[in-house]
């Protein structure tokens, strides 16, 4: 946790997360074979991005407003376990979350253009983070898979329940490297290494991709931080009027 420095705003807090856990072991590799699930991308990389998120917030040479809550959940794989009990379970109940920014499975494999960030039309966080995309140079892009209904999927919907706005930056299919199709490259990670043992460190990670994820997050985060209101629902959105309007 890092203490926001505003003496009113400081007991409001944002919320970065990312799921450490993946799905244990497949014995059905056989002998000899590795057998773990490692979960490099999905979602150790998510982790990874957070983590930097967090040394970035801790070299800033004044603390934001709000006070920031770094936290890498298990259980995601299991029903959104972890996610589920610190949002039900606050670490400081005198004080609110009011927002979340979850980063799952950004696939960083190639240079990217665009990310999705998921749950960005429900509330003002959309707004944050087209201002974010536009510093690290990325577009967002609509949801490539709305068949999924990935957002009620991933850690940051335990939050949403709660009343809280919340997104997950998940990636796009496409790449500043014209010889790299991004499409394709999902493509074959979801058919051929998504939960499975070969999600590991053995790809070709790429760092620019990286950095842009995880700028983005903790961008999102610092004006969510700094703001005079936190983020708030969209009006008239399904998910604010159900769950965010109660006490």
């Amino acid at each position: 946790v890092l203490e926001g420095r505003d003496p009113d705003l400081k007991n409001e807090y944002i919320v970065l997360t990312a799921h450490l856990d993946h799905i244990g072991m497949n014995p059905d590799m056989g002998d000899g074979a590795d057998i773990i699930n490692n979960g490099a991308l999905d979602n150790a990389s998510g982790v990874a991005l957070v983590l930097e998120a967090a040394r970035a917030f801790s070299q800033l040479e004044e603390r934001p407003r709000r006070s920031i809550i770094f936290a890498a959940v298990t259980g995601e794989e299991k029903g959104l376990l972890g996610a589920s009990y610190l949002a039900n379970n606050p670490l400081f109940p005198d004080g609110k979350m009011v927002a979340n920014v979850d980063i799952d499975m950004p696939l960083i494999l190639f240079p990217a253009a665009d990310l999705t960030v998921i749950g960005a039309d429900h509330s003002s966080i959309g707004e944050l983070a087209e201002r974010a995309a536009a510093r690290v140079d990325m577009v967002i892009s609509p949801d490539p898979f709305p068949e999924e209904g990935f957002f009620t999927r991933s850690d940051h919907f335990p939050f949403v329940l709660k009343g809280i706005p919340a997104v997950f930056l998940f990636g796009g299919l496409n790449s500043t490297d014209p010889e790299v199709d991004g499409a394709a490259v999902w493509a074959d990670f979801m058919q051929n290494h998504y939960h499975q043992v070969s999600d590991d460190t053995s790809h070709p990670l790429n760092i620019e991709s990286a950095m842009k994820f995880s700028t983005m997050g903790f961008l999102i985060g610092l004006e969510a931080a700094n703001a005079d209101q936190p983020p708030h629902w969209n009006e008239g959105d399904f998910f604010g009027d159900k769950f965010g309007k109660s006490d």
